[in-house]
């Protein structure tokens, strides 16, 4: 390549999410290595062969900048060159943050795959592989030739597959094809810090496009194709596409009694039955929380006090059931999708839960809270997609003129805490 002559070229140099020039887009790095950066996921270097490439990313200078830009490459002495010759290989370049999985990878993949499973692909996907390095056994347990036990791995879920939430819907709606995963090395172990493993067909997604063009309708999924993944994907979980109030109980507010682990924790239980007789054959509808606890940031932290005022306030609506979640972590991906299918509505702090939203059926509403709010949820083509409503309760104004029956938050910065 043209780029081997510079003294740095074998130094990678990424970009940020919010990069929109693509591979050959101009970054502030650029200028240090010389050569291009690449974009999320997958990072630029250069080389002309694997002397060139040890003898590079082992210098000194070499070495410092990776430290200091936390770039961990592997191999970082390559003695062999595995080389994939013709196969068509997709990188799985995703983190892990169900958020950003699900509103920068998959709504940038989901018109090619609607286009290779249901249009001129005719369900022959362009894709003979993949390799995944932070989620190893992504697609499935099938074709597993290593300690899956030490992988992280239930053995009994989806036989074997990782159980992390986005390769549960990657697998629900057969994201590639059925193509098997080929197996890396585990790059945390010494011995495999050898191999160079290069692909002359390696297929990637510009992570964050819907993202770098403000979910323009032009860069997600139109309604055809959004509906046509969650047919896939409610049929896979099971789940109606429409709400089921007619078989909820009495309202009230009730509290997980136990997490996936089965410990418990605080029940709150309480009737929720009307003073008015003739309300007890409307339909309940039921409102989901959720105070973001569990991080210790962005903490709601008077929401059961306040469902506690209104439980007792002989004003407040009828038929109303009130569901809080201490920790979406501690539910199983189809708890989660469950949950979200069979709510009305959500008053959540913003957080990844939301990716949870493709669970949700026409017609629910979204409360989401926060000092300062990204506008992934809100986006209106995305609420189009899903047929949802959204709310967006933000920082109340500086100097204490609040308007009349505005719902705002007043943010504690230095606690990290909403009320």
């Amino acid at each position: 390549n043209n780029n081997d002559d510079t003294p740095r070229h074998c130094i990678p140099c990424s970009a940020p999410l919010n990069h929109p020039g693509g591979w050959n887009g101009t970054h502030k790095n650029e200028a240090e290595v010389g050569h291009k950066c690449g974009y999320v996921g997958i990072h630029a270097m250069f080389a002309t062969d694997i002397s060139d490439w040890s003898e590079c990313i082992n210098r000194e200078e070499s070495q410092s900048k990776l430290k200091a830009w936390a770039q961990f490459q592997i191999p970082a002495r390559a003695e062999v060159v595995k080389f994939y010759e013709g196969v068509r290989v997709m990188n799985l370049a995703f983190d892990s943050n169900i958020g950003h999985d699900m509103w920068d990878h998959l709504l940038t993949y989901l018109p090619h795959w609607y286009e290779f499973r249901f249009g001129g692909g005719g369900g022959n996907f362009p894709i003979d592989g993949v390799i995944s390095h932070n989620f190893r056994n992504c697609m499935g347990g099938s074709h597993v030739d290593y300690n899956i036990d030490n992988n992280g791995v239930d053995p009994n879920n989806d036989h074997g597959g990782n159980p992390y939430w986005y390769c549960q819907i990657l697998r629900a709606i057969d994201a590639f094809g059925g193509v098997e995963e080929i197996k890396l090395p585990d790059p945390m172990d010494p011995r495999m810090n050898s191999t160079l493993h290069c692909f002359e067909k390696l297929l990637t997604l510009h992570l964050s496009w819907p993202r770098n063009h403000g979910y323009s309708m032009d860069s997600m999924p139109n309604k055809t194709v959004f509906d046509a993944f969650r047919d896939v994907l409610f049929d896979k979980f099971d789940m109606p596409r429409h709400h089921r109030r007619s078989m909820r109980g009495n309202g009230g507010i009730s509290e997980e009694a136990q997490d996936a682990t089965g410990e418990g924790h605080s029940t709150i239980s309480r009737s929720g039955n009307s003073n008015n007789d003739s309300s007890n054959n409307q339909p309940h509808r039921k409102i989901l929380l959720y105070a973001h606890e569990p991080s210790a940031r962005r903490v709601w932290t008077n929401m059961n006090s306040l469902l506690a005022n209104y439980q007792n306030n002989t004003k407040k609506k009828q038929n109303i059931m009130f569901q809080t979640i201490h920790d979406f972590g501690n539910h199983t991906v189809r708890e989660q999708a469950l949950l979200f299918n069979d709510a009305d509505a959500m008053i959540m702090v913003h957080g990844a839960q939301m990716a949870n939203s493709i669970f949700s059926v026409e017609g629910t509403m979204f409360v989401e809270l926060g000092c300062r709010i990204p506008s992934f949820l809100g986006s209106q083509t995305y609420l189009s997609l899903i047929d949802a409503k959204y709310l967006g309760v933000v920082a109340c104004a500086k100097g204490g003129n609040r308007e009349d029956n505005v719902v705002c938050l007043e943010c504690e910065e230095e606690k990290k805490d909403y009320t």
